[in-house]
């Protein structure tokens, strides 16, 4: 940076204040097909997606609109009890380790994607 420029001058993603703001990186994605039974991943997400935290980040997206469910032996449902997941629109979670997803459709059967953020 030269004394001319400031934080606001530069071309990089940041706050209000010119603070960058960072950017996560992809340690590993999976995908999960779903239909109008409850389907599963078999093993935890942190060991799922290759890591040894206590909790992990990860970013879903699906295909079509869903349900889904986070316990250590989740059953997705259709009756208000599990979270909506609408389709197309990525949202980010965090888990703790030792706790499966599970997912189901809303009528339609699709894909929900799974990438861990670090």
């Amino acid at each position: 940076m030269t004394a001319k420029q400031t934080n606001t001058d530069m071309k990089f993603p940041g706050d209000q204040d010119g603070w960058l703001v960072p950017v996560p990186g992809i340690i590993s994605s999976i995908a999960l097909a779903f239909t109008g039974t409850s389907a599963a991943l078999d093993d935890n997400l942190a060991d799922t997606m290759g890591t040894a935290q206590n909790f992990i980040i990860c970013r879903l997206t699906s295909t079509q609109d869903c349900f889904i469910k986070v316990r250590s032996t989740p059953t997705a449902q259709t009756d208000g009890t599990s979270h909506f997941l609408p389709a197309g629109i990525p949202q980010d979670f965090s888990f703790f380790s030792g706790y499966k997803l599970a997912a189901i459709s809303n009528g339609v059967d699709g894909t929900l994607y799974i990438t861990a953020l670090g």
